[in-house]
């Protein structure tokens, strides 16, 4: 019964405000649950139920993964860096030049170009899923809330 009425002219935006010390925290509570929920629910996999399957993976399961698979993809890169031809070498300075420019921008992303913390927001929130993942699969990770600390920024 209620009705909806559409006006173009109306924009709202909603600015989140959070420190990066708290948006990291963020990003490990989500990287936890993202791998406790890839655990639990590990059955939708099933190949028997191929699309049930392909979506859990290729969603659920590989949001999580992915910090994993990012240092499983470095060290792969190490070793045939030293022992493959070349072009691994090339793709280690690629791979190493994107983490120095995105560890910079994390460090100081007022002189850093867009695309630099670019780089950095996708490592560090990389970093917090592993993180996070890491301590929900060694049981460290309990799931408990606590209580938010009011900061400067949220008065």
């Amino acid at each position: 019964g209620a009705r909806a009425v559409y006006d173009p002219a109306i924009v709202a935006l909603e600015e989140e405000r959070t420190a990066r010390p708290q948006e990291f925290r963020r990003r490990v509570r989500i990287g936890s649950g993202n791998v406790q929920q890839a655990l639990r629910l590990r059955a939708l996999a099933d190949p028997r139920r191929p699309g049930l399957a392909f979506i859990f993976l290729s969603g659920k399961a590989l949001r999580a993964f992915v910090p994993f698979l990012m240092v499983v993809a470095l060290c792969a890169n190490l070793v045939l860096a030293v022992t493959g031809p070349r072009f691994y070498l090339l793709l280690l300075a690629g791979q190493a030049g994107f983490y120095i420019v995105a560890l910079a921008a994390m460090l100081r992303p007022d002189r850093m170009p867009r695309i630099a913390r670019l780089a950095g927001y996708f490592v560090e929130g990389h970093a917090a899923g592993l993180w996070g993942g890491l301590r929900q699969m060694s049981g460290r990770d309990k799931g408990r809330w606590g209580r938010a600390h009011v900061t400067d920024m949220d008065t």
